[in-house]
């Protein structure tokens, strides 16, 4: 894996979530790599333990380079590391909501722009897999990843997170502790194979589903995901926008075609999945968020949601 740094991100960028964004400093890095046999291997090293702060950045897998983002959360220790992937058609920054909530909750986040050609290229995240295998440290800095890993994805990203949590557990083992699909998108089996290799495993794997719509191929999903075996499997929300898992990130060109998401609709998507990805690095769930809980009794109490079973 390479990796090649770009000028820092400007803070307009961010405008629709100044709110989560508030305060925090951003940071870039001139970078060179210094050896072709290793995975990765940069300096000079730069410390961003001291502000939460975001880097804007190129990662090479394989043959390919990508643009990303990686959201540090500004602790000495974060909690944990999470690979979060956009939908088809759509990048990085339609995932900047989710990653700045998880980064304030003091975990590292990365999301990469997969354009056309990748979206669905197996060949891409198998490198990619490798890549992470090897890498200990936010390239650029001295920030160490944390051990254990989660890997999240939105639509055609959702089927991304399923393959490349897969390919992770070979690799990673224990350390790989979930996997959440936000409205993903079933594509040539891909995603039902990737269920198939994680089912029986360690690995918690949690879904929010919105709506039946042409935008999430009429919920095409929704049975591979009832047949995987779980006691808990995840909700669908009845009157949820496939746009959801954007929050306050999404635009137009979502909006349009899938629908606008309802204010409450979108922040009960963001808050299951943070609450979810948080108890996966626990270790244990966060009881309000599952059956018996009182945050899902109440969903599941007005109709507004229920559960994938």
């Amino acid at each position: 894996m390479s990796i090649f740094f770009s000028r820092p991100v400007s803070r307009f960028v961010f405008s629709l979530a100044l709110t989560a964004f508030s305060g925090i400093a951003v940071a870039s890095v001139s970078t060179q790599a210094l050896s072709k046999n290793a995975a990765y291997a940069v300096e000079p090293a730069a410390s961003f333990a001291a502000a939460a702060s975001f880097i804007d950045s190129k990662l090479s897998f394989g043959r390919e380079t990508v643009n990303v983002t990686w959201f540090l959360p500004g602790t000495e220790q974060p909690k944990g590391f999470v690979v979060l992937f956009h939908g088809f058609a759509r990048n990085k920054g339609h995932m900047r909501d989710l990653a700045s909530r998880l980064q304030k909750e003091g975990l590292v986040v990365l999301t990469p722009t997969l354009g056309l050609g990748l979206i669905n290229n197996l060949e891409f995240l198998k490198a990619m897999a490798e890549g992470l295998r090897t890498m200990e440290k936010v390239p650029g800095t001295d920030v160490a990843l944390p051990a254990n890993v989660v890997v999240a994805g939105h639509s055609a990203g959702g089927k991304n997170a399923a393959i490349l949590a897969s390919l992770l557990r070979t690799s990673l083992g224990e350390r790989l502790v979930g996997a959440l699909l936000l409205d993903p998108v079933e594509r040539d089996g891909q995603l039902e194979g990737a269920l198939k290799a994680l089912e029986g495993t360690s690995v918690d794997v949690l879904s929010v589903l919105a709506r039946p719509s042409s935008c999430n191929a009429n919920s095409n999903a929704t049975e591979l995901l009832k047949r995987y075996s779980a006691d808990f499997k995840g909700i669908r929300f009845a009157k949820g926008s496939h746009c959801d898992a954007e929050g306050t990130s999404t635009d137009l060109i979502c909006r349009l075609p899938c629908g606008a998401p309802q204010k409450t609709t979108m922040e009960s998507t963001q808050a299951f999945a943070v609450n979810w990805i948080l108890g996966f690095f626990e270790g244990s769930r966060r009881a309000a968020y599952f059956p018996g809980g009182d945050v899902l009794g109440g969903l599941l109490d007005t109709s507004e949601g229920s559960l994938l079973e």
